[in-house]
């Protein structure tokens, strides 16, 4: 396993089964595995993340209608996004990489239909505006006097909308959160463009490489490859390259989605058992997207409250690693 405790792989290879091969179940006892791992490893003196793309700070203000937000979406969803792609946190002053940015929410109308002679209700529309921008300082040490500066907004408002208000004002925000930590993730200063080229290959018809190929070339990545990936278990676009994949056929090629060679990438990447094939359901590829993302937050030793469903965690598996 590319990055992981050699003691770690020891042990996971001990206790996997091939009967248990084709089981998302697997890779949600495998979570509780390496946090169990990892609290054994750490008596000696602690595994090093899995990946480290150095320190960070975050700053970012969200308003609604100019009112500044009880709860900050952005900041949020933008500093787990960036913490899954490897970063620590820092303060302001000593981090390498500085994030500061503005997320302005406005409402901007209801929209009504009238049907049979009745006005019916159909959404409370928000418009949302971001500005961003990372400045590479250098690392520590060698601190540039001209950092490195790049700059991210959407070139229009953003617009989205929901039947219930309290709905549409959180939306607003999560759908301008995601967009925005999407390109931040595939920029110049904190992304790595290679690996999204790479899954954009996935969805091209004229591609000259197999898709295998493709997956093979993003395995390659290691561990930098992960967090694109389990973004990719949400896509559910048609793979358009050839290649070969089990139970694959002429008849249901329009079966073969992105998120399967996500899956298949990950398996081998972290070394562990996939858990999709072509007739997995939308829960299970849920649940396997959970229990992706619990392996790679203990790998990368993610603070406890910027991880996944951990409640749900605690109540469904024993976790020795908190």
């Amino acid at each position: 396993m590319r990055g992981l405790n050699s003691k770690l792989l020891s042990r996971m290879r001990e206790l996997k089964s091939p009967a248990s091969l084709r089981s998302s179940g697997v890779l949600v006892l495998w979570g509780a595995i390496l946090a169990a791992t990892l609290a054994g490893c750490g008596e000696e003196k602690g595994p090093a993340p899995a990946l480290d793309r150095g320190t960070i700070a975050i700053v970012l203000a969200e308003t609604l209608d100019g009112e500044t937000t009880q709860v900050n979406i952005a900041d949020l969803l933008i500093t787990r996004s960036l913490l899954q792609h490897g970063y620590r946190l820092a303060p302001k002053g000593k981090a390498r990489f500085l994030v500061e940015g503005t997320l302005t929410c406005t409402y901007f109308r209801h929209t009504t239909m009238t049907l049979g002679g009745v006005e019916q209700h159909l959404q409370h529309q928000w418009h949302a505006r971001f500005d961003c921008t990372v400045t590479d300082r250098g690392e520590k040490g060698k601190r540039s006097k001209e950092p490195k500066i790049e700059s991210f907004s959407f070139p229009e408002p953003l617009m989205d909308g929901r039947r219930d208000p309290t709905a549409a004002k959180r939306d607003i925000r999560r759908r301008a959160a995601t967009d925005m930590a999407m390109r931040l993730t595939r920029g110049e200063l904190l992304g790595n463009p290679e690996i999204p080229q790479l899954l954009d290959a996935l969805l091209d018809p004229y591609e000259p490489r197999t898709f295998n190929e493709i997956e093979e070339d993003l395995v390659t990545q290691g561990p930098a490859a992960v967090p694109y990936l389990i973004q990719a278990l949400t896509d559910v676009r048609t793979v358009r390259p050839a290649g070969v994949y089990l139970d694959l056929k002429e008849f249901n090629k329009e079966e073969l989605k992105v998120y399967h060679l996500a899956d298949h990438a990950l398996s081998a990447i972290l070394d562990r058992a996939e858990g999709l094939d072509l007739l997995s359901t939308k829960d299970r590829r849920l649940n396997v997207i959970t229990a992706w993302s619990w392996v790679w937050e203990d790998a990368i030793q993610m603070p406890v409250q910027y991880r996944t469903e951990v409640k749900r965690r605690e109540t469904s598996i024993p976790d020795a690693g908190r």
